[in-house]
């Protein structure tokens, strides 16, 4: 059996098992984003940067360093319009964030939507300031956003 704070999972018993897999400090199975504890929602307004990761045209992964905001249950990315991760966003509507620190680390993932209206744009570039600093004028500027429907990982542990 593989258990931890959110689930209970049956798993068969073999001579392969290992104390990972059994470990019942390891979470990592897909859950909702209200599952998010206080402790990892503080994590993601720390100062940290992320991994976007959306797919080409070829089905392959598309992975880029970002900078972004999480508010309940929205992922917000500030981009330049015809970026590559726009137009993998715009023909598939997938797209995920990876965000690590030492062993804390979160993965959220969902529907993805690029816009280019003007209080989106103001909402994302607000929430990038408290996060991070003022971004750059740039008229280019889209918002590509992450409804997130899954979570990955652990981030209520302690940093090593």
């Amino acid at each position: 059996m593989f258990a931890c704070r959110r689930h209970v999972i049956e798993l068969p018993v073999t001579s392969e098992s290992t104390a990972t897999r059994s470990s019942p400090d390891r979470c990592l199975m897909p859950r909702h984003p209200e599952s998010l504890s206080p402790t990892e929602l503080v994590f993601l307004t720390e100062r940290h940067l992320g991994t976007l990761t959306t797919l080409s045209a070829s089905g392959r992964p598309h992975s880029v360093a970002i900078a972004f905001t999480y508010e309940s249950g929205l992922v917000r990315i500030l981009t330049n319009a015809g970026s590559q991760k726009v137009k993998n966003v715009e023909r598939s509507g997938f797209a995920s964030v990876c965000q690590i620190d030492g062993r804390r680390w979160l993965s959220l993932e969902g529907s993805a939507a690029v816009h280019s209206d003007e209080i989106t744009i103001g909402e994302a570039v607000a929430a990038y300031e408290r996060r991070y600093r003022v971004p750059g004028a740039n008229p280019d500027r889209v918002i590509l956003t992450i409804s997130v429907e899954h979570v990955l990982g652990r981030a209520d542990i302690p940093s090593r």
